[in-house]
């Protein structure tokens, strides 16, 4: 799911609302690039160096990255040290730029359109000349393909293109439908390779980098899940990190009260469970067995497997209320005659069993959501983190050459 611009605007919890006591920045391998032969590569680096709470440095002709693999470590570590949602400013697109990708998506066959309007992954470069056209000969897309990510065919062009006596091209526009890493196992995430390769291309050829994407690439939804929404919630051991579990309870809570996400629809899933039920206590009080069959087909209806459902949290409430109240009325039809006694005792039992397993249901979705949501914020929060860090490395160089931001597709 991607992510939307109000996600920015949480705000973090105060110092008295919880402290952070330590900071755990040294669990992440070091690694230093190695660009040689037409390829980028790396080799682990051990030294000590004065600051290593970075995501990328520079140093000298040198660039340093830390790898953040670990999704349980680097949730905590983004957590504790990093999550100031007060500073967090959402990657919005200079309007110049959307506008730009958006062209480019014109120059597309039908089948790379297709998959961009389904928010299928695939990636695709296009060139800008010097005197402003596009070189149309030269837009390449590329698709998921086993053992590759689809920017890594675009980095060995753009590595030709280096390696070129000169160019004339003065921009490089990427798109991907999501983001490059920012963390892969066993390779150079391809968010580190774009900005090593974009810093070499403007360095000999002046060229700029700028890369689009249509929703953050990767998740924290699973590290998350050791995480509970609640402060009572059972289901949790005490023994995870508490300072964690304080600061994610808290930005829950608040994205709960933004009257937006109130308004949201999640989708609930049928997961197969269903209340136990003793509803066979009622069947000696009514004699026609054709009843008592008729009676259990329409109990069982109300507890059918359902197909996926999306509402809103008020959608699910009168989403359950109307599944009971057809149920009442089916069984009123049934018993109400002869049985209006027994009507009343079946409709107060089965009430208190559906409503239970309808909340429980309704929360259990609604949790789902809100991990996955939060998965989206902290890891557009990671990309700002970067993009912060690479303007420095900007600043230092006294050249502005490389861009990233959320595209807006029309």
């Amino acid at each position: 799911m991607s992510s939307s611009p109000e996600e920015s605007h949480l705000t973090p919890p105060s110092s008295e609302q919880i402290s952070l006591t330590h900071k755990e920045k040294s669990d992440f391998p070091k690694y230093k690039i190695i660009t040689s032969d037409g390829s980028i590569s790396k080799i682990k680096w051990d030294e000590k160096m004065d600051d290593e709470d970075f995501i990328i440095k520079k140093i000298g002709s040198d660039i340093f990255y830390r790898d953040l693999c670990n999704r349980e470590k680097s949730l905590i570590y983004l957590c504790k040290n990093k999550l100031d949602m007060k500073n967090f400013k959402y990657i919005y697109p200079k309007k110049s730029h959307n506008e730009t990708f958006n062209i480019l998506f014109n120059y597309l066959d039908k089948t790379a359109k297709d998959s961009i309007k389904a928010k299928k992954q695939l990636a695709f470069v296009a060139f800008r000349k010097k005197d402003g056209s596009f070189d149309k000969s030269r837009i390449k897309v590329h698709y998921l393909s086993k053992g590759e990510h689809t920017e890594d065919k675009i980095f060995e062009l753009l590595l030709e293109i280096y390696y070129e006596s000169n160019s004339d091209y003065s921009e490089i526009y990427i798109y991907s439908t999501n983001s490059p890493c920012l963390t892969r196992c066993n390779h150079v995430p391809c968010m580190i390779v774009a900005f090593v390769i974009a810093n070499m291309l403007n360095e000999k050829h002046g060229i700029n980098t700028i890369i689009g994407y249509h929703k953050a690439f990767g998740s924290h939804e699973k590290a998350l899940s050791s995480y509970p929404i609640k402060d009572d919630d059972p289901k949790y051991d005490d023994n995870n990190d508490s300072e964690v579990k304080e600061l994610l309870i808290l930005i829950y809570k608040q994205i709960i009260q933004k009257q937006k996400y109130k308004n949201q629809t999640f989708s609930m899933e049928d997961t197969g469970h269903r209340p136990k039920r003793k509803l066979k206590q009622f069947y000696s009080k009514i004699s026609n067995s054709e009843t008592i069959k008729h009676l259990n087909d329409i109990e069982q209806d109300l507890f059918k497997k359902h197909p996926k459902l999306s509402y809103t949290f008020d959608g699910f409430h009168e989403h359950g209320l109307e599944m009971f109240n057809n149920f009442t009325t089916k069984i009123s039809k049934l018993l109400i005659d002869d049985y209006e006694n027994i009507y009343e005792e079946i409709c107060s039992y089965l009430e208190e069993v559906f409503f239970l397993w309808w909340a429980k249901k309704v929360e259990d979705a609604s949790s789902k959501f809100l991990k996955k949501r939060l998965a989206s914020i902290i890891l557009n929060y990671s990309l700002h983190l970067f993009l912060m860090e690479i303007r420095e490395i900007e600043n230092k160089l006294g050249r502005n050459f490389f861009e990233i931001s959320y595209v807006v597709i029309k």
